[in-house]
């Protein structure tokens, strides 16, 4: 789970991650440090739940990071716009001002960096809520019909496959979870839930070639 928190001292609260060990459970906070708690099906529980709540409450992160983004591009098309025109003037009056085009360049370069880690954290979110929300329909679907995963990325079916042939202590029923999910693709949990649709409606997953394919394959 990437960090939802909305500032440096939740941060300090917020579980991005954790472990099941041998003899312990390492959790891992947002602020990057981490605690070591003793393992028992009730404690991995609460952090599953503290994980649920977090993806929960994610509106007013996703409010500031929406927020955030439209700030950025803003200030990026004025400081763009401000430096061309001084360029344009200081030309005109015989002044070199090749250096100032450094300035839209390097704006684009941070702003575009700025704008990624947003729409990271914003498509993490989604994802999360989407597989919260068919939860149920997603691991009853997978665990009954395999040809659910048609079409999904060798590296989300390589998960599950070694999910439920070799299961987390404590998620035994769940070959996707919040402790795996991180790396699974968006685009593989929505194409899960499409093929669930189809077998509901037609009793089978009807491969539709490189159209449904390209549809929901991950960008490089």
């Amino acid at each position: 789970m990437k960090n939802y928190a909305l500032n440096k001292k939740d941060s300090e609260h917020f579980i991005t991650e954790f472990e099941v060990l041998d003899d312990r459970i390492i959790v891992f906070f947002a602020d990057g440090h981490n605690e070591i708690r003793q393992k028992s099906e009730e404690e991995v529980g609460r952090i599953l739940k503290v994980l649920e709540n977090q993806v929960k409450h994610s509106s007013k992160k996703k409010n500031q990071l929406y927020n955030h983004i439209t700030s950025t591009v803003k200030a990026a098309f004025y400081l763009i716009v401000l430096s061309v025109l001084s360029t344009c003037c200081l030309n005109y009056y015989g002044y070199s001002a090749s250096a100032l085009f450094l300035i839209p360049a390097s704006t684009l370069i941070i702003s575009s960096i700025m704008v990624y880690k947003d729409t990271t954290i914003l498509r993490d979110i989604d994802k999360h809520k989407t597989f919260l929300e068919n939860k149920q329909k997603i691991l009853d679907n997978i665990k009954s019909n395999p040809t659910v995963l048609m079409n999904t990325t060798a590296l989300t079916q390589g998960i599950v496959e070694r999910q439920m042939s070799n299961p987390t202590e404590f998620l035994e029923d769940e070959p996707i979870n919040l402790q795996n999910i991180e790396q699974i693709p968006k685009t593989d949990i929505d194409l899960i839930l499409e093929n669930a649709e189809c077998l509901e409606q037609l009793g089978y997953v009807s491969p539709e070639g490189e159209d449904k394919i390209q549809r929901f394959r991950p960008k490089k």
